[in-house]
């Protein structure tokens, strides 16, 4: 599916960053041993910026391509996704085109989520109450509607995928992240 290619590519942009996570530039602040204030990590490929509270992360996290396209923006709150997540595509042919709109509370989706082809036309229409499928509607690239077996089938896979890409932003954030229990306390520090 069109969707899964894309979010593969970026993903593959993004994992080529965490591959070479020995030239990365990764600035945080260390506090009471943990994570704190704002965070950023560049390689050639991407960056990444965002904010810790208390050593989670906290505040919107935004991924940037190495064209300085934005790319992501990932809302946290205590740790958790939560609020509007949007990702763009990231190629040089449709920078700035909105791919996915999901909200989500608490880690767990809930509202609306949209998503659309490179083309710009609509792809999918759903709506979640806690991670369950309450309505799916969604369309082919040529603009016909999808059965509703369909576009439900479509929702579950593109949850995975979507989930699959979260995990994977989360990772290199978290595996970026300097051991704070041996900085010098309020200093930013690289790993």
């Amino acid at each position: 599916m069109m969707h899964t290619r894309v979010l593969a590519a970026f993903a593959l942009l993004v994992m080529s960053c965490a591959a070479t996570k020995s030239s990365n530039k990764v600035e945080v602040s260390c506090v009471s041993e943990v994570p704190e204030g704002k965070y950023s990590m560049s390689s050639a490929d991407s960056s990444i910026t965002g904010t810790f509270v208390q050593g989670k992360k906290d505040g919107t996290f935004s991924v940037f391509s190495s064209s300085g396209a934005q790319a992501a923006l990932i809302p946290f709150h205590a740790g958790q996704i939560d609020g509007l997540v949007r990702l763009w595509f990231w190629s040089e042919t449709n920078q700035g085109q909105l791919k996915l709109e999901s909200t989500y509370s608490a880690g767990t989706l809930h509202g609306q989520k949209r998503s659309w082809y490179p083309s710009g036309d609509r792809r999918g229409d759903f709506t979640y109450t806690s991670n369950t499928l309450d309505r799916a509607e969604g369309w082919k690239p040529d603009g016909s509607p999808l059965s509703a077996e369909e576009a439900a089938a479509m929702a579950a896979h593109d949850v995975d995928a979507d989930q699959h890409f979260y995990n994977l932003i989360v990772k290199i954030i978290d595996e970026s992240l300097p051991d704070c229990s041996k900085k010098e306390e309020g200093r930013p520090t690289t790993p």
